[in-house]
């Protein structure tokens, strides 16, 4: 009687955290992504998209992609004429038809950088991809302008600093 008991007592307890797991999940907000532009120059591909999860603010994403081996980009918070003019920031600017809801992030960490034959030392990013996130509310239509900037270096060179301002429609985010 008092394994049966026991056992009984185990299914309900296991049976209720399955229930609670799934009503969990099934009520967890969804992230819908929007592709707004794409393009790829001095070797990097920069995908930019627009982030959304239910009432939250939307997040204006920019994924920027070297796409040489070895190659890194620079830190967001570099000065915009880099280190007594070494490198540049990695950055994703409202021009038009956004404001700023939050604080511009990265998704990894900077490290000290010395490149060979200089004494600068110069704030980067990991070898690879890197995402910046920035929340934004629309202040306009919808029709909106970013600029997303950047510079790919290895640690023997660097390709040319890169900044494009982009047109965009946002208006999935009103």
């Amino acid at each position: 009687m008092r394994f049966r008991t026991r056992f009984t007592l185990t299914f309900v307890l296991i049976l209720s955290a399955v229930v609670v797991l799934i009503l969990g999940l099934s009520s967890a907000k969804l992230v819908t992504v929007t592709p707004l532009a794409e393009f790829s120059k001095s070797g990097v591909q920069v995908d930019l998209s627009l982030e959304q999860a239910g009432a939250a603010p939307c997040v204006l994403t920019a994924r920027y992609t070297p796409l040489r081996e070895h190659f890194h980009v620079y830190s967001k918070d570099l000065p915009p004429d880099g280190i007594n003019g070494l490198g540049r920031p990695t950055r994703l600017d409202i021009v038009s038809g956004l404001s700023p809801a939050g604080e511009l992030t990265a998704d990894a960490t900077t490290s000290d950088f010395q490149t060979q034959g200089l004494d600068e030392v110069l704030p980067v990013y990991p070898d690879g991809p890197l995402t910046l996130r920035l929340p934004v509310s629309v202040t306009g239509d919808g029709n909106a302008q970013v600029t997303v900037s950047y510079m790919a270096c290895s640690a023997i060179t660097c390709l040319p600093p890169t900044a494009e301002t982009l047109d965009i429609n946002v208006k999935a985010c009103s």
